[in-house]
């Protein structure tokens, strides 16, 4: 059985000034995609979509948090996160009962 974590709480890093702030909870029209950086759907940590292979097997299509809730509809009983670690902006996201939560944010890298 996964554990359900806790929602975040604290501050959301957005990092440079500029940036919008991250929202609690990721919508269906969220991409699943940082440029550079990790873009990442897990299920009980293992990979299930990453961004940068995609890419490199020849997948240049979008693709958004929508496509891959029809896959944790369809097997709910698992720990599934949206990732997304870029430059000077990370997050985490857990599927909750039917919603992606924030449930980590950090300054990513660089």
């Amino acid at each position: 059985m996964w554990k359900k974590l806790s929602a975040w709480t604290g501050e959301i890093h957005k990092g440079c000034g500029c940036a919008s702030t991250s929202p609690r909870v990721a919508g269906p029209d969220t991409a699943v995609a940082i440029g550079f950086g990790v873009a990442q759907i897990q299920k009980d940590g293992q990979i299930i979509f990453d961004e940068m292979i995609a890419e490199k097997s020849g997948d240049e299509e979008n693709h958004y948090l929508s496509e891959f809730e029809l896959l944790a509809t369809a097997d709910p009983d698992h720990d599934w996160r949206l990732i997304l670690y870029g430059p000077l902006n990370g997050r985490v996201y857990q599927r909750q009962e039917g919603q992606w939560v924030l449930v980590e944010s950090n300054r990513g890298f660089a």
